[in-house]
């Protein structure tokens, strides 16, 4: 069954899994990028959450019980893309304390994800009238996810902006700016999702992720843009 959530989610998984190959090739050309690495697992990463998402919201819309468990490994995807990506800000700020910390988002994961799937039973499919399709989720579970997605948004929006301040050339300047602003971009888009009651909350949510993507993708690639204007004025 078609609705606009699973339709949008559809698209941006789409978008994001599309994203997620590019950065793959550009990776295999250039292993040692670690920037490449961690920004490719995270868009991968989002693409499946989106359509393990646009999955429980459409094909599985008529079965509870499936549709709640693709929600459950839509988070799933969710946690192994931040707690890879975490990776690079915590190399990039505390390289010492990145082992440790590593070990702790392990485990908050592992931990995270059992609590979301005890949860599995009380989620409450909500299907309205206007077609747009949510899941009503238990508090706890909903702090699970909060938690480790906003603690991570943050930590890697102090980093790169931070970064900022240190670096002189203007273009790395820039580039960690459209990280930061990308990031910031996509995690105001997630939560938004939570409270989508219409087909233009839909619409405006399921922007912010493909804006917040497009974004980093530009920041990711913004040196390589800048050589190759360089290279066509003169």
């Amino acid at each position: 069954m078609l609705t606009i959530t699973s339709i949008s989610t559809g698209l941006t998984s789409l978008i994001f899994l599309l994203c997620g190959v590019h950065l793959y090739f550009s990776w295999k050309k250039k292993k040692e990028d670690i920037l490449l690495r961690v920004f490719m697992v995270l868009l991968l990463s989002i693409g499946f959450q989106q359509m393990f998402f646009s999955l429980g919201s459409g094909l599985f819309v008529r079965d509870v019980l499936a549709s709640n468990v693709s929600w459950w490994m839509a988070h799933i995807f969710m946690f192994l893309g931040l707690g890879y990506f975490v990776r690079f800000p915590l190399r990039v700020k505390f390289p010492e304390k990145e082992r440790m910390i590593l070990k702790i988002v392990i485990i908050y994961s592992v931990i995270g994800a059992t609590i979301l799937l005890f949860h599995v039973p009380q989620i409450v499919p909500l299907f309205m009238e206007n077609a747009v399709f949510n899941w009503q989720v238990p508090a706890l579970a909903g702090a699970t996810i909060g938690i480790f997605s906003t603690l991570i948004a943050l930590f890697s929006l102090y980093v790169f902006l931070s970064e900022t301040r240190k670096v002189e050339t203007k273009i790395l300047k820039f580039r960690s700016l459209f990280l930061a602003l990308g990031i910031f971009v996509y995690y105001v888009g997630g939560p938004v999702h939570n409270f989508v009651m219409t087909p233009l909350m839909m619409f405006v949510a399921c922007s912010l992720l493909v804006f917040g993507a497009l974004i980093m993708m530009l920041g990711i690639y913004l040196p390589k843009i800048f050589k190759y204007l360089q290279v066509k004025t003169r």
